[in-house]
């Protein structure tokens, strides 16, 4: 993938590799785990909670909740596990599927008034 075999989202223009088989898909993949990892950790830093904290709520561990945070796991992050912390943080969390755009995110926070 690309001309070093990994993704790094930040880095370079990635224009030139977009052709290259699977290369689109691959850095399409890294952007939405980064995208994710944006996201829970505002959240989450908005409402002041700490990763152990949201991880006792969510069911989970700190050190998972740190991984996602800084988009260090390769997998994508499951919905029912995004559903899980948007309950947790009591904030509404929104991942727009379909073609993505460099100058649009495809994973959006609603920054209202935390639900009751």
């Amino acid at each position: 993938m690309g001309r070093k075999g990994k993704i790094v989202l930040g880095h370079r223009d990635h224009k030139p590799d977009m052709d290259v088989p699977g290369y689109r898909a691959a850095y399409e993949n890294r952007r939405f785990i980064y995208e994710v990892a944006i996201a829970v950790k505002k959240m989450r830093e908005r409402t002041g909670m700490t990763q152990t904290e949201l991880a006792d709520l969510i069911g989970s561990t700190q050190s998972v909740v740190s991984r996602l945070e800084r988009g260090t796991d390769q997998r994508i992050p499951r919905i029912d596990l995004m559903r899980r912390i948007g309950a947790a943080l009591r904030m509404p969390l929104t991942i727009v599927f379909g073609a993505q755009r460099k100058d649009r995110e495809t994973v959006l926070v609603h920054w209202g008034k935390r639900a009751a």
